[in-house]
C-alpha cells in the first residue's frame, strides 16, 4: 500500500459536543463500564469451565478470552444512554458473549461438516425475542452438550431486554438484523465457491441494491451485529423514537458493519494468510484498493453517526472502534506500520487523540491481538 487514501471530508460535530461526549464517556466507562464487564466476563468464565463437551468448553473458554476486545467494544455503546443502566451493560455484555462463541464453535462445526449448519445462529435472534420459543441450538452441530451455557446466555438477554423501555418499538428491527446473523454461518462454509454463492443470495435477498456497497460488502456488514448492539442501547434509552431508530440502523447497515468487517480483516491479515482463512480483503482488488475504501468508510460512517440523534456519543464510540483497531498487534506491526499511520490521520482528530487511551487499555488487559 502506497498511495495516500484519497477520500470524502469527515462531517463531525462540534469540538464542544466532542469534548462533553468524551468526557461523559469516560467517566461512565472508567468507574462502571470497565468494572462491570469484568465482573460479567467472570461469571460467564465460571459457567464456560463447567461445559461438559471438552470441544465446546474450549470454544466458549477461547472466544471469552481472545475475543475480549469484541466485549469491551460492544459494552461502549452503553454510553449511548442518557442513564446508566446496568442490565443494558450486562446485555451487551451478555450478547456479544454469544456471538464470539458462536463465532468459535460454528465455524469448528462448518469444517467438520464440511458445510455450514445454521441452527446455532438462532440463538442470536431467540436472545433479543423475549416471548419467541426456545430452539435446539445445536441440533445440527456435531457436538452438544454445553452443560446449559447457550440457553443461559440467551435467557440473561432475554431478561433484559424486558426492561429496556423503548423494546418494543425496537423489537421489529432487532429481530431483523439478528436473523441476518446468517452470514456469520456463512461466511465459515469451507468451499468457497459455495460460500460465495450463498452470501451473494443472502446480500439480494436482505438489502436493497446500493450502488456504493459491492454484495460483499452489504452481506458481511451483517456478521458484526452491530446493527443490533446499537438497537440494544437506543431501547435503553426512554427518549428514543422510531424514527430514531430507524436513522440508526441505515448507517449502522450495512456501513458500520463494513467497516468494522473491513478494519478486522486488515488486522488479521497476516494470520489469515498462515492459517488459510477466509479473508474479507480478499474480494478487494489489491491492498492500494482495500486502504482506500477503509479510509472512504470511516468518512462515511463518522459523518453519518454526527447525524444521529447523540451524534457526538455515537462518533466517541465509533472513533474508540477505529482507534481500538488501529492499536491492535496486527495493525502496528512492521508490515502495516506504515499503512496504519496514514488510517490514524484518515480517521480524523479523534480517532488520533484515542489511540493512546487504546494502548494503554490494551497493556492493562494484555490485548495486544
Amino acid at each position: 500500500m502506497h498511495s495516500e487514501p484519497s477520500t470524502p471530508k469527515i462531517v463531525v460535530v462540534s469540538r464542544f459536543a466532542t469534548l462533553r461526549a468524551l468526557g461523559f464517556g469516560t467517566v461512565r466507562e472508567v468507574g462502571w463500564g470497565l468494572p462491570g464487564v469484568r465482573a460479567e466476563v467472570r461469571h460467564w468464565r465460571t459457567l464456560a469451565e463447567g461445559i461438559p463437551d471438552p470441544v465446546l468448553r474450549a470454544d466458549a473458554l477461547a472466544s471469552l478470552a481472545d475475543k475480549r476486545y469484541y466485549t469491551d467494544g460492544a459494552a461502549l455503546f452503553w454510553t449511548l444512554p442518557s442513564r446508566r443502566s446496568g442490565e443494558l451493560l450486562a446485555l451487551l455484555t451478555a450478547y456479544q458473549t454469544i456471538a464470539n462463541y458462536l463465532d468459535y464453535t460454528s465455524e469448528r462445526g462448518a469444517d467438520s461438516r464440511g458445510s455450514c449448519g445454521g441452527s446455532l445462529m438462532l440463538a442470536l435472534v431467540d436472545a433479543v425475542d423475549v416471548d419467541g420459543p426456545l430452539r435446539d441450538y445445536y441440533a445440527d452441530h456435531p457436538w452438544r452438550d454445553d452443560g446449559g451455557y447457550l440457553r443461559e446466555l440467551v435467557l440473561r438477554c432475554r431478561r433484559a431486554c424486558r426492561s429496556l423501555p423503548a423494546y418494543p418499538a425496537a423489537r421489529p428491527l432487532l429481530l431483523r438484523e439478528a436473523r441476518r446473523a446468517e452470514a456469520l454461518e456463512l461466511c465459515h462454509d469451507p468451499e468457497p465457491v459455495r460460500r460465495d454463492a450463498g452470501l451473494g443470495r443472502f446480500a439480494a435477498r436482505e438489502f436493497a441494491p446500493v450502488a456504493e456497497a459491492p454484495w460483499f460488502e452489504q452481506a458481511g456488514s451483517a456478521t458484526s451485529l452491530l446493527a443490533v448492539i446499537v438497537l440494544l442501547a437506543l431501547a435503553a434509552d426512554s427518549g428514543t423514537t422510531a424514527r430514531d431508530l430507524d436513522a440508526a440502523v441505515e448507517v449502522y447497515s450495512p456501513w458500520v458493519g463494513t467497516l468494522s468487517l473491513i478494519l478486522d480483516s486488515y488486522v488479521d491479515q497476516h494470520d489469515d494468510a498462515v492459517t488459510g482463512a477466509w479473508s474479507f480483503l480478499a474480494y478487494y482488488a489489491n491492498s492500494a484498493v482495500a486502504e482506500r475504501r477503509i479510509a472512504e468508510l470511516m468518512a462515511r460512517v463518522l459523518t453519518g453517526v454526527a447525524s444521529l440523534r447523540h451524534g457526538s456519543r455515537h462518533t466517541l464510540v465509533i472513533s474508540m472502534m477505529i482507534a481500538m483497531y488501529l492499536t491492535s498487534g496486527g495493525a502496528t506491526s512492521e508490515e502495516l506500520r506504515s499503512t496504519t499511520r496514514r488510517l490514524r490521520r484518515a480517521g480524523g482528530p479523534l480517532t488520533r487523540a484515542l489511540v493512546p487511551a487504546l494502548r494503554a487499555w490494551r497493556a492493562v488487559y494484555r490485548q495486544h491481538g
